[in-house]
Formats: structure tokens, sequence, C-alpha cells
């Protein structure tokens, strides 16, 4: 009668053992069945533009009130993938409104204002579609400011 208590006693820890083998895979699995990738992950971004350095001259001669007072002008970044928001009412140059997929590189300057004072230092990164810059935003990286549909990192 001992011996057979033992065996189920036995028995019954190797269930267990068993049980947790089964649930640490069913966890492993679960997990790894919980990792999607993003439309961003695989978004096609084109082709990298070739004469991005004349297209920001090109911009910058545009935007600036003064292109003649331009200082400490870089170019921090090679061309990297990066997506941008177009919003809720305009299309992007890639057919969609949230997350178009393009190229930007970062730059720094400064620059006069309106009012012919120097600004402090600015960055910038410029998204490029067909070798032109057709948007900018503003600082090191996207912050969050609109959900993570734009994605860059000047760092």
């Amino acid at each position: 009668m001992v011996i057979s208590q033992k065996k189920n006693w036995i028995s019954g820890g190797k269930s267990i053992n068993n049980m947790k083998k089964l649930l640490a895979l069913l966890l492993i699995f679960g997990i790894v069945g919980c990792a999607s990738t993003s439309p961003q992950q695989t978004a096609d971004h084109g082709p990298s533009p070739i004469n991005y350095k004349s297209a920001i001259d090109i911009y910058l001669d545009s935007k600036l009130k003064d292109p003649r007072s331009l200082r400490d002008f870089k170019i921090l970044t090679e061309p990297k993938k990066g997506f941008v928001n177009y919003g809720a009412f305009e299309t992007g140059p890639t057919g969609q409104r949230f997350s178009n997929a393009m190229w930007y590189v970062c730059i720094e300057y400064r620059a006069t204002n309106i009012l012919g004072v120097y600004t402090g230092l600015q960055i910038e990164a410029l998204f490029f579609f067909n070798d032109k810059v057709i948007r900018s935003a503003k600082g090191m990286t996207d912050g969050d400011r609109d959900l993570g549909y734009s994605v860059y990192s000047c760092y």
C-alpha cells in the first residue's frame, strides 16, 4: 500500500513537470506569435536620393528670408530611411496620409529671420521624393508629435 501511494506521488510529480514544460512552450510560441511586422518595417522607400546636396541648396534658397545670411551650415546625416505624416486631410507623394516611406537627410544651420537677426542653431530633417525636398521637420527627432506616423532621428 505504501508502495502504490509512492508511485502515485512520483507519477503526479512527473505530470506537474510535464505541465510546466507545456506551459513554457505555449508562452514562448504565444510571444513569438504576437511579434508581427508593421507596415513601416516592410515599406518600400524607393531609391536613395542621389543629388540630395543640390536639392538641399535649392530648398534653402527658397526657404530662407536671406539665403546669403546662411552660416554654420552642416549636413548631419547621409540619406536615411524614415516616414513622414501628411495628416488626415492631405495625401503624401507615396499615396499615404500617414507613414509615407521617404528618405531624409538632417541638416543644421544659422540664418537671419525676417527682422534680419540671426536665429539660433536650426536643425531640420529634410524628406525627399524623386530627388527633391518636399517636406521638412524641425528638431533632432520626431518626438512622437504625431503618434509615431513620422519617424526620423538626426542623432
